[in-house]
């Protein structure tokens, strides 16, 4: 049974609207949000204005990361930001890594790093024994670090595993199995955990976040995860059960959107908004899963645990979804605590893009889970990126759409 809470009170990509006569575009597009650069001032002990700084910087190292890839595809490591002791963004070469970095910038932020394998080498092999691992009925995780250029391996029985991953792993000394007590748990409230203040409740009192307003040909309506419950009523005035449209859930996508009915009283319809806390949230852009970059500082809002932000560790961590190998993206916060928990699933994940003077939030993905009890990574969060949208034939909303 899928079980699903949705606070329409607190995370919000589609507020109820007044009629569609009453509604101003430009008042509501007014409000900004700064989190990811407070955020990262406060994680960092920076000030405000170096936040901004090393953020510029970051999306300067978009254009390098696809810049690398298209010009060395077979000699390219990969390209990752560290942020302390010090700042910088390492791009990796397997080969001639000053000369090629030279090429594509000459910002001081920047450091060539030479490296052992390409990160076509590493995705190819991360995909073959996950693939093999599947098909022997192995559950498991997997990611590639960048950092040392090695496959990193999660299964609960290390020898079955390895025997499945003989042939292939013996072969491949950057290959690195370790044993593990749990995967990733998808992050819907257990209906034992409801409270009273449901704005939006399935049969069974379970709850997960709404996501991002989205659009289906001329169709409107929200996004949340496909492993929440598919059956949500609105609590307004007057009550409204939402309209179950369609869902994914198996490898990469865990995805489903709801339609918002009508009738002759009001109308409500999606917008481009969120409201986190106190503060509201544009969306203007969505960025791809080719535009994030390992140590990107993200945030998401959910229904538990509000409004949390991190780095990005792993823009490809493996694991098998609805029987299918799927990759979800990791994040952690740099200080330690809960990045998401059990209710936050299908909340949005965004980020802040600083840009020619003004800011852009965008949207980013929607939470999947955290890591499992007694794993390494049991407080960071695993999302599904924007790419994936597409499966359902769902386009996110953006300003553009209300103005």
């Amino acid at each position: 049974m899928k079980l699903c809470k949705l606070s329409l009170m607190l995370v919000v990509s589609f507020p109820p609207l007044a009629t569609a006569h009453e509604a101003d575009p430009q008042i509501r597009l007014k409000s900004e949000h700064l989190a990811p650069a407070e955020y990262y001032a406060k994680s960092y002990g920076v000030s405000l204005s170096e936040a901004d700084r090393r953020l510029l910087i970051m999306e300067e190292a978009r254009r390098v990361q696809d810049a690398a890839r298209a010009r060395h595809p077979d000699t390219f490591g990969g390209l990752y930001v560290e942020h302390s002791p010090s700042f910088r963004v390492n791009v990796l070469f397997t080969n001639e890594p000053r000369g090629r970095l030279a090429a594509l910038t000459t910002d001081a932020d920047f450091v060539a790093r030479k490296t052992d394998r390409s990160l076509s080498e590493l995705k190819a092999t991360q995909s073959i024994i996950g693939e093999d691992l599947n098909a022997a009925g192995l559950q498991f995780m997997s990611r590639v670090d960048l950092t040392d250029s090695s496959v990193h391996v999660y299964i609960k029985k290390v020898p079955e595993g390895a025997r499945v991953m003989n042939t292939f792993a013996s072969a491949a000394s950057f290959v690195r199995v370790h044993e593990t007590t749990g995967f990733i748990d998808t992050t819907a409230l257990r209906p034992t955990d409801v409270h009273g203040s449901l704005k939006a409740t399935n049969p069974d009192g379970g709850y997960c976040t709404s996501g991002f307003g989205v659009k289906h040909g001329e169709r409107w309506g929200f996004s949340t995860a496909g492993h929440c419950h598919n059956s949500l009523t609105l609590r307004t005035s007057p009550d409204y059960a939402l309209t179950f449209e369609a869902e994914m859930m198996k490898g990469s996508v865990d995805l489903q959107w709801h339609s918002i009915p009508d009738d002759s009283k009001r109308t409500y319809r999606s917008t481009p908004q969120l409201k986190t806390g106190t503060r509201n949230l544009i969306i203007r852009a969505v960025r791809p899963i080719a535009n994030n970059l390992v140590g990107d500082v993200v945030c998401k809002y959910g229904y538990t645990t509000y409004e949390t932000c991190g780095t990005i560790q792993d823009l490809e961590f493996e694991n098998n979804f609805g029987g299918v190998v799927g990759k979800f993206v990791r994040v952690r916060r740099d200080n330690g605590r809960t990045m998401t928990d059990f209710g936050d699933s299908g909340g949005p994940v965004y980020a802040n893009t600083p840009l020619a003077g003004s800011r852009y939030n965008t949207a980013v993905g929607l939470v999947h889970g955290r890591g499992a009890a007694g794993t390494a990574y049991v407080d960071d969060m695993f999302f599904m990126p924007t790419d994936h949208f597409s499966a359902l034939g769902l386009r996110i909303l953006t300003a553009a759409d209300v103005q």
